[in-house]
């Protein structure tokens, strides 16, 4: 346990460690001499620059020169001012921002962004071509097809559902799919035939069915699985391998 006669040393040396970390602080390296436009730490043998100054190496505070068009920042970081709104920085001056034609300030003010049905190209904004039977999208910056309708290079394609198909809303399918009961055959819907010992399944690929447990496909029909002494029927139910401790050879099981 310290003694009560060395907390008040300890509290001051952390204090001084920490305030010598915060930038704009300096500690006199001159026996205690304190520069021009700085003061004394409160804490310390250190110093700081006064308002309306900026640290430079180790002993001066030179003035922090605002430019036209900038406000002070009070930190004793970066440049200590920065450009108001409407001017960007250029070199160490502040700079009217141009606006091209169809833009506007963006919420910082330090930039600009492109009015809506516009996109940013080079240093303008340029007008988006809005084919037949599109749209803006939300953010204005791109057009999407009309419901119906599907892109095809920079134009809105009316979507041909055929027989049997119904109308989906996916960029990656042709705007159609079929029916239950019915799958895709080129452009159109054909009826799915199940065969005896199967029944239908929802996919969008495939024949439209798998065979029931116990039976495998063969070309269009379901035909029985004839398993081998000391076989199995496997995960799937439509075909076989051998059981525990045994191993395939030449379609038979062989005991290990």
């Amino acid at each position: 346990m310290l003694s009560h006669g060395r907390k008040p040393f300890l509290i001051r040396f952390l204090l001084l460690v920490f305030l010598t970390t915060i930038p704009g602080l300096a500690i006199s390296q001159n026996n205690g001499a304190i520069p021009g436009n700085a003061s004394a730490i409160e804490y310390g043998k250190g110093w700081e620059c006064d308002q309306g100054y900026r640290a430079v190496g180790e002993n001066r505070c030179v003035s922090v020169k605002i430019p036209v068009h900038a406000y002070a920042t009070n930190t004793t970081y970066g440049h200590g001012w920065e450009c108001g709104r409407g001017y960007e920085l250029l070199s160490d001056y502040c700079v009217l921002i141009s606006l091209p034609k169809n833009a506007y300030l963006n919420n910082d003010g330090n930039g600009w962004e492109c009015e809506r049905g516009f996109v940013k190209k080079m240093s303008g904004c340029h007008q988006l071509n809005i084919p037949q039977h599109a749209y803006l999208n939300t953010n204005g910056d791109h057009w999407k097809c009309n419901k119906g309708y599907r892109q095809v290079g920079n134009q809105c394609v009316v979507i041909s559902i055929p027989a049997h198909g119904y109308f989906v809303d996916e960029s990656y399918s042709p705007g159609w799919a079929c029916d239950r009961g019915y799958r895709a055959a080129g452009q159109n819907c054909v009826a799915i035939e199940v065969p005896k010992n199967g029944y239908m399944v929802d996919h969008s690929y495939g024949n439209g069915w798998k065979c029931d447990r116990g039976y495998k496909s063969a070309g269009k029909s379901c035909v029985a699985i004839n398993i081998p002494d000391h076989g199995i029927l496997d995960y799937s139910g439509n075909d076989w391998e051998c059981g525990r401790n045994y191993r395939l050879v030449n379609d038979r099981c062989i005991a290990r």
